[in-house]
């Protein structure tokens, strides 16, 4: 009995003295990430003098203000062992350079907000994400494809988009990003898409810490067309010109937070007057937005396989001619890695 006790106890600690080889030996890296996030904006419109075509406001492209709920759920394979160093958790590929694949799928319901001025709207969107990204060398490649649906007019749209670029060093990429996509909905309402960005990603070793800096720039054009129900002499245009800028500081490679600035225009050209069953909107559509957001996140890693994430973010769209848009968010997030 006492040879029996004996036996099961040393069986017990090689089985744990083998897990524990086991994880120690995986603990610097990993396979596949999956990370969800949730977020909440609430919008809400201030009017600085009523104007007729305030009452058709939910019928523009520009205008959304209510209450919008959305989750994100991602999964990412990496072609081979990311490495957790003493560099940034968070970017720990941006480092090993692994090939990967993500699927991303996001649900958002937008509620609008009735009031005298607008209709309110109802409506959930659905979105799939598939995303490829190939590290050749020193060269970045990226490849990506993206479906939606929207139940509020069965709309259904796609986008297909592809990146190329590279390291400038071990610290440092820059990379472009063309794209193109196009939406259908009932009845005939049609919209296509297309899009122009670049991106750059850094990192600023400061001791044993690290600066991370971020700067986006990017064009977006489309050409919409209503349908039967809007009537509508040529195609009106939409364009917008955004900056995205930000820094994250990382005291120690486990935790970044940091402050994140986007601006930018947003213009939508029509002309003539377009008509909404029997109301005239303007002698000459022509609106404009100007864009400014500002946003702070955290991440933080207790352990190298599990990750929490918060953020905060403040949006003003200010319309040229009568009332401005002003949206509050909140997001978190829970990131595994294994």
């Amino acid at each position: 009995m006492i040879l029996f006790n004996f036996l099961n106890r040393s069986l017990l600690l090689q089985s744990i003295i083998g897990l524990s080889a086991i994880v120690s030996s995986q603990a610097n890296a990993y396979l596949f990430e999956a990370h969800t996030n949730f977020n909440r904006e609430d919008s809400k419109i201030h009017l600085r003098k009523s104007r007729d075509q305030t009452k058709a406001l939910s019928f523009s492209p520009l205008y959304a203000f209510g209450k919008t709920k959305s989750w994100t759920t991602s999964a990412k394979f990496f072609f081979g062992d990311v490495e957790v160093t003493d560099t940034p958790w968070a970017d720990a590929n941006f480092f090993s350079r692994k090939n990967n694949i993500r699927l991303t799928y996001d649900i958002e319901d937008f509620t609008g907000e009735a009031s005298d001025y607008v209709i309110n709207d109802e409506q959930t969107t659905q979105a799939v994400d598939l995303q490829l990204e190939l590290f050749l060398g020193g060269l970045i490649l990226k490849a990506g494809v993206e479906h939606d649906k929207t139940d509020f007019n069965n709309n259904h749209g796609w986008m297909g988009s592809v990146s190329f670029g590279g390291y400038f060093n071990e610290y440092h990429q820059l990379y472009g990003s063309i794209g193109f996509g196009r939406d259908n909905a009932d009845p005939s309402i049609d919209q296509k898409h297309f899009r122009i960005w670049n991106y750059y990603r850094g990192f600023i070793p400061i001791g044993t810490h690290h600066l991370k800096v971020h700067a986006d720039i990017g064009v977006d054009f489309k050409k919409l067309n209503y349908g039967p129900a809007v009537d509508i002499k040529g195609e009106p245009d939409y364009m917008s010109l955004m900056l995205k800028a930000g820094i994250t500081y990382f005291p120690i490679p486990q935790l970044g937070f940091g402050p994140e600035l986007t601006a930018g225009f947003e213009g939508y050209n029509n002309s003539p007057p377009l008509f909404l069953g029997l109301i005239e909107v303007g002698e000459n559509d022509s609106e404009s937005f100007r864009k400014l957001s500002l946003a702070f996140n955290l991440q933080y890693f207790p352990i190298e396989q599990l990750a929490f994430s918060a953020g905060v973010r403040l949006t003003d769209r200010e319309h040229n001619q009568s009332f401005e848009i002003n949206t509050k968010s909140l997001n978190a997030g829970l990131t595994l890695r294994f």
